[in-house]
């Protein structure tokens, strides 16, 4: 009875200090990461503005995401939990922006547990508390926490760790059905989610490695010692499902796609990551970069031979919670020898931090992580690091506040002037983004849902050059036909309202179509050539051609030559100077087309001096022929 008794009030006790941790982590999350006062960020606006239709929330299960070719994602719930946040909060940034934060909240919960149930006893809440303390105040998490479409992080990491933790409370007996759950769920918010049957594979031997006494209770049969095997059936049916609906198996950036495998600079992306976990900093040190992954990979070494009867299940343990925290960043570790690019590891950060654990003398029954708040040594460089980051956005913060702010005053001052005039934003716009360029979503910030009056709604276009190797568009031609423009200041952090004397504008004249691209448009001015369709030219065109998008613009330079009409094949076909071989001016604006699919290209040229504007509209169907088309180049 005295035992019944006792064992009764540690149970009470236990779940009164786990209520009592979270109940503090969350009130310590309110107050370091604060969602009052941010604001919508670059990707943000086209995200909202698709996800507020139910139709595109459901496309989105059976397609790519959004819809688009630049990058092909399956992550539904994500598109769904914008739609949820809309019907609640409208365009409200706080409501969004809250429930990032409680999502990382929910994730700090989980992953104190998770220590509690895998070392037991109060031992395992301060372990899982000092964990939980080193990622509230990590730099990494921020920037997925203070930009709406980083939910992608934090919306995916409570299914992870949710895995993990119902894992260990069913190899201790309790049921299995919620860690599948956890698993799928996780497949349809996020890839990271591909990782889970790893890190669960890597729990099965470490958990088995120093909790034997349990495994003898539980069998000896492998299912018994490895529950989560089953779990590995999900990948190859998530990958069936991505072929079928996606047309191909992992998807992920273009770019990336496009890229061949580079084993070095995967490693060195991979080391900067775990020095920059552990040692935040805007410069790389090779000393660090290098020196500490060697060090930890050392200590985990001797965590793994110290106790030799289990030497290969602690070895083979850490290498699946590493494959399941690093392999599905594999494509992108290359970028991450750019601090800048550490927001990816928003749950790999701690990584490191584990690994630190291994350190101190683990003894029976987890009696060594006592010592583990010693780690919280690290806050005095964390913290400082955090404060950085959090500067920086917030500078991000004022640029988009205050761009949107002149854009809009912008659409006010051109208010009852002609709207198929787009408004300008011109100056170096991508040097004020950190960590996210203001580019995707400069199109949408003036058009509904954020700008209801329908005579505010314009189109903006920016004239941040769209190739490295193209020649910039001037304001004075861009920008003719406005009365005013909104110019980035030269050190890329204010922006300001320009006013000017604008001139007169004509519109071009069609020729042999409606002012819509579409396959069979494309496929006719292929064969038509210089009398296929276009725009009409008067006798005094002066060879040089703007074409803008919200996504940013070049100006084209047309061979010398006698013409009567400006022909879609020559504007699509033109190449521009490139390092490599002659680049086709189609080659580099299929991407705006596919992220800016709601969105003309915007033409300007000149006539003997005076100023011409045309509109080209570009059908879904032409944009994703051109996709398969690059990528194929490419490869």
């Amino acid at each position: 009875m005295v035992g019944l008794k006792s064992l009764g009030q540690g149970g009470i006790a236990a779940r009164l200090r786990a209520i009592g941790i979270a109940l503090g982590l969350l009130l310590l999350a309110v107050w370091i990461h604060d969602p009052r006062g941010l604001h919508f960020k670059a990707d943000d606006y086209p995200t909202i503005a698709y996800a507020r239709n139910l139709g595109n929330v459901l496309h989105d299960f059976f397609g790519p995401q959004y819809d688009l070719n630049f990058f092909v994602f399956h992550r539904p719930l994500i598109t769904l939990s914008l739609w949820q946040d809309f019907f609640l909060f409208g365009v409200k940034p706080l409501g969004f922006f809250s429930m990032n934060l409680l999502a990382f909240v929910l994730s700090l919960v989980l992953l104190q547990r998770i220590m509690a149930l895998f070392l037991g006893g109060w031992r395992g809440d301060v372990v899982g508390l000092v964990l939980a303390l080193l990622w509230l105040f990590h730099p990494v998490p921020i920037a997925s926490l203070e930009w709406v479409v980083g939910r992608v992080d934090t919306h995916v990491v409570p299914w992870i760790l949710g895995a993990v933790f119902f894992h260990l409370r069913a190899r201790r007996g309790g049921a299995r059905w919620p860690v599948w759950v956890c698993t799928i769920l996780g497949l349809l918010t996020k890839e990271s989610a591909f990782g889970i049957p790893f890190l669960l594979l890597g729990v099965d031997l470490l958990d088995s490695s120093i909790r034997l006494p349990k495994v003898r209770e539980q069998g000896s049969h492998v299912w018994n010692r490895f529950p989560s095997l089953g779990l590995l059936v999900l990948i190859p049916l998530d990958l069936l499902f991505r072929w079928v609906f996606l047309g191909q198996l992992l998807g992920g950036y273009g770019f990336l796609k496009a890229a061949r495998l580079d084993v070095p600079a995967i490693f060195s992306g991979l080391a900067n990551t775990l020095s920059l976990s552990l040692v935040p900093r805007d410069t790389q040190n090779p000393l660090l970069q290098w020196g500490l992954p060697v060090l930890l990979l050392l200590g985990l070494f001797w965590f793994c031979f110290r106790e030799r009867g289990s030497f290969f299940s602690r070895m083979g343990g850490i290498a699946l919670v590493g494959i399941g925290l690093f392999g599905p960043l594999a494509l992108l570790l290359p970028s991450m020898r750019d601090p800048a690019n550490q927001r990816y590891a928003y749950l790999a950060c701690l990584g490191p931090w584990l690994a630190l654990l291994t350190f101190v003398p683990m003894g029976g029954e987890g009696k060594g992580f006592m010592f583990s708040p010693i780690l919280l040594l690290g806050l005095l460089g964390l913290v400082p690091a955090q404060k950085r980051e959090q500067k920086r956005m917030a500078v991000h913060d004022r640029f988009v506040i205050q761009t949107v702010s002149l854009l809009r005053k912008a659409a006010e001052l051109e208010r009852g002037k002609s709207q198929d005039l787009p408004l300008v934003l011109s100056g170096r716009a991508e040097a004020a983004c950190h960590p996210q360029r203001f580019l995707w979503g400069l199109g949408s910030v003036l058009r509904s849902p954020f700008v209801r009056e329908e005579g505010l709604q314009r189109q903006v276009i920016s004239l941040r050059t769209l190739h490295p190797s193209a020649l910039p568009v001037p304001e004075k031609l861009a920008g003719a036909g406005l009365g005013v423009l909104v110019r980035v200041r030269e050190n890329g952090t204010a922006v300001q309202l320009i006013p000017k004397k604008p001139e007169p504008v004509r519109e071009a004249q069609a020729l042999g179509f409606r002012g819509r691209l579409g396959v069979d448009l494309q496929d006719r001015a292929r064969v038509l050539g210089d009398r296929g369709p276009g725009f009409a030219l008067g006798p005094k065109f002066e060879r040089k051609v703007a074409l803008c998008t919200s996504l940013g613009s070049f100006l084209l330079r047309l061979p010398p030559r006698p013409r009567t009409r400006l022909t879609l094949w020559e504007l699509l076909t033109t190449p521009i100077r490139s390092e490599g071989a002659p680049l086709p001016g189609l080659w580099i604006l299929w991407n705006a087309f596919d992220l800016c699919p709601d969105e003309p290209l915007q033409m300007f040229w000149r006539e003997g001096g005076h100023l011409v504007h045309a509109r080209l509209w570009v059908e879904r169907a032409f944009t994703k022929r051109m996709a398969k088309a690059a990528g194929g180049a490419k490869k």
